[in-house]
Parts: C-alpha cells; structure tokens; sequence
C-alpha cells in the first residue's frame, strides 16, 4: 500500500503530458463549472479555473497535475486549434462537419458560450454607456435650459430696470417742466401786478395834478 501512495506521488510530481483522454475530461469540467459566466480578466473567471483545476488534480485515471494558469492556457490551445480545424472543414465541404466527437461538439459548445457571453457583455456596455451619455445629455439641457431662464429673468429685470428708470426720468422731467411753468407762471402774475400798480400810481399822480390845475 505504501509502495502504491510513493508511487501516486511521485507522479503527480513529474511533468504532465496532455492526451485526447485529458482533453475531453477537460471539456467535461469547462461545460460543468461554465467560465464564460464570469467577467473575462476578473477575479471570478479565475477562480472558476481554479476550481476546474482542482478538480482535475482529484483525477487518478488519467493523472493530472494542473493549476488555474496551465488549465486556461491549454483550454486557449485547444480553442485555436478547434477553430483553425472548423474552418478547414468549412473550406473543404461548406458548413457540414462530419464526424463530430463528443470532444468536439464539447468544445463548439464551449466556444460559443464564450462567443455568446462577451457579446452579451459587450450589449450590456454599450447599454450603460448610451444610457449614462442619455443622463449627461438630460443634465446638460437642464443646465442650459436654467442658464437660459437665468439669462432671460436677467434681461426681463434689465428691461424693467431700464423702463422704471425711464419712467423716473419722464416723471421727474413733467414734475420740473411744471414747476418752471408755475414759477414763470407766478413771476407773470407779479409783473402784471407790478405794472398795474405802477399805472394805478400813474393815474393818481395826474389826477392830483389835475386838480392842483383847477
């Protein structure tokens, strides 16, 4: 029993050789944990690998030594070479693919899901970022619209000013038009008064003066 655990040891510590087998078990583990379910480059996608890899290592038959990178690293190997071989197959008889594999249908389920879910990704972005430019265009013609109102009060308030002013000028410029009239009004009076008793004063100095004569 001990030989056999020293032995399972020791080959987990030697080099892994990926065969057909590793690959499909690979797939297996890639449809069941679903990667592409998480943001690429983030924190989450990578623990998904991690966990893939996890469960790789907990495989006998066939041995695995794998981590997060190896795994996603081989997974990119293995879609460059399933897309180059699909488009071989498209050049050689159109859009049939004969004689599909588990591997392989396993593997063009993967790449579209992946495909599928950046798109998605990608729709979601674009949503976020038309409805934020929608809001930043909303806030800008408020601004604009409360600049324009501002503008508009400043100038019905510069109007009003400028006609109280002129209203002021107008009232103040009848109320001295009236006063000069008054006061020439009133000077007239006194002349004439002045001239009529300077002739009352005349009448009476001939009146005496007739009389002394008689």
């Amino acid at each position: 029993f001990l030989e056999n655990v020293m032995a399972q040891f020791a080959e987990k510590k030697r080099p892994m050789n990926w065969t057909p087998r590793h690959d499909e078990i690979l797939v297996q583990e890639i449809l069941l944990f679903e990667p592409w379910t998480q943001k690429k480059g983030s924190p989450e996608r990578g623990s998904t690998w991690s966990a893939i890899a996890d469960n790789l290592n907990q495989i006998d038959n066939p041995f695995f030594s794998v981590n997060q990178r190896s795994v996603r690293d081989h997974y990119n190997v293995l879609e460059g070479n399933f897309k180059r071989k699909r488009n071989a197959q498209e050049k050689a008889s159109g859009t049939a693919y004969p004689e599909d594999t588990v591997f392989d249908n396993g593997m063009n389920d993967i790449i579209q899901q992946f495909h599928d879910y950046d798109v998605l990704l990608a729709k979601e972005k674009q949503a976020k970022e038309d409805e934020e430019n929608k809001e930043k265009e909303q806030a800008q013609q408020i601004v604009k619209a409360s600049l324009e109102t501002f503008r508009e009060t400043q100038k019905r308030k510069a109007e009003a000013g400028e006609e109280t002013v002129s209203s002021k000028k107008t009232r103040r410029s009848e109320t001295e038009t009236l006063v000069y009239l008054r006061e020439k009004n009133e000077s007239n009076i006194k002349l004439q008064e002045q001239q009529l008793e300077l002739q009352k004063q005349e009448l009476e100095l001939r009146k005496q003066q007739m009389d002394n004569f008689n």
